[in-house]
């Protein structure tokens, strides 16, 4: 019985580690083909995207926004990367209409001791959106990640992809 419980117990953290694994390693291309205009993910009135500056929010934490910097380098529209104080003194709701910001919400989890034994806790989660500040709407993901990169190249992605099927 010893030995049937050390082999789950090792198959239990394999098993945690292989969706750790899963979870950080999935393709910015895969996550953005789910973030569209019809999934409510991006304004509808995104059309004319090459009109537009996008904003991305920046938060003063520096390794959150050396990581914003470096994916939207990688967009292929206008962009400036302000704080949201800085946005809002310096701009009208036309000159920058959107912005891509997150939040943080609370994610009740059960999580293993690798014991057998699982217990709840919360865990704070980024969410990322788009905001219409013209319409005053949000449009965000309907998942998170703790991957701040992930999920900035993955709005990138999508981004780029709507400039492209609009340019042709």
């Amino acid at each position: 019985m010893h030995i049937f419980n050390t082999i789950m117990r090792q198959l239990s953290v394999l098993v945690i580690l292989f969706c750790f694994a899963f979870n950080s390693c999935v393709p910015p291309s895969i996550v953005s083909k789910k973030i569209t205009i019809e999934s409510g993910e991006i304004p509808v009135s995104m059309e004319g995207l090459q009109n537009y500056t996008i904003v991305g929010i920046k938060k003063g934490k520096t390794r959150r926004d050396n990581k914003l910097e470096k994916e939207f380098k990688k967009y292929n529209g206008n962009y400036v990367l302000l704080t949201k104080t800085e946005m809002l003194k310096t701009s009208t709701d036309e000159e920058y209409r959107y912005f891509l910001d997150f939040e943080i919400r609370n994610i009740s989890r059960m999580r293993s001791d690798g014991n057998g034994y699982t217990t709840p806790t919360t865990i704070p989660t980024p969410y990322y959106y788009i905001v219409d500040r013209y319409s005053r709407k949000k449009y965000g993901r309907v998942s998170g990640s703790h991957y701040h990169g992930l999920e900035i190249r993955a709005y990138v992605h999508a981004l780029n992809r709507i400039l492209s099927e609009q340019a042709n």
